[in-house]
């Protein structure tokens, strides 16, 4: 799986919910969705910060959701561009790391 901003911190509470739900991996839970006709999309809620909403790019950007949702806020346009300006942050560090190697 493609690393995530904090992922050690983060992976063993996200595992074990999936755990719970007999789910190996986040890629098992987003291949099960596409297997069923769903689309895997990652949400969340509008009251959530900036942070929040950057760090929820960076899961989605390592699991390849279908969809995700522009967030915090009702304003489109602020989670639009927190979303978009988060990609585009994760794409140069990547682009960066691999012309390092």
């Amino acid at each position: 799986m493609a690393l995530f901003e904090n992922y050690e911190r983060r992976i063993g509470k996200i595992n074990g919910v999936l755990a719970q739900y007999g789910i190996n991996s986040v890629e098992e839970c987003r291949d099960i969705c596409k297997e069923h006709g769903f689309g895997a999309y990652q949400g969340g809620t509008c009251n959530e910060t900036d942070r929040s909403c950057q760090v929820c790019v960076q899961c989605a950007m390592a699991t390849q959701p279908d969809q995700i949702l522009a967030k915090p806020g009702m304003g489109v346009d602020e989670g639009y561009m927190i979303v978009y300006n988060e990609m585009q942050r994760i794409l140069a560090i990547r682009k960066a790391k691999k012309a390092a190697k």
